[in-house]
């Protein structure tokens, strides 16, 4: 499950996925460089994926999982049109896999080599 986070002064932001390697320890990181670069330890790290109870399958990561015990904060405007971007180019990459796909098997059949009907 991909999960956003933001700083509590709203300049951060940053999304968990751990199916693409980033994860929940590697924001941490980031945060923690962020907050030393801007010199102000004051800001904390917040959640901003609210929890969908109607999920079942997702309670036992929200009881023990460390991410859930984040303050959860609503998302700017920023990081929600972010994200938007993310899903478009997703689903961008996913077309044109496919395309591929579809053109590479054309350029198969008709590479095949063609029965010969003598007769």
């Amino acid at each position: 499950m991909v999960c956003g986070y933001e700083s509590s002064d709203r300049q951060w932001h940053a999304f968990d996925a751990p199916f693409k390697g980033v994860t929940y320890d590697g924001i941490v990181r980031s945060f923690d460089s962020y907050m030393v670069d801007k010199q102000m330890l004051s800001i904390v790290l917040c959640r901003t994926t609210a929890k969908r109870w109607a999920h079942p399958f997702a309670w036992p990561d929200y009881v023990f999982g460390r991410r859930w015990r984040l303050y959860f904060i609503e998302p700017t405007p920023r990081q929600i049109l972010h994200e938007r971007n993310i899903r478009e180019l997703d689903a961008a990459k996913k077309k044109v896999s496919s395309t591929r796909l579809v053109w590479y098997a054309n350029l198969m059949a008709f590479l095949a080599p063609r029965s010969l009907n003598i007769g």
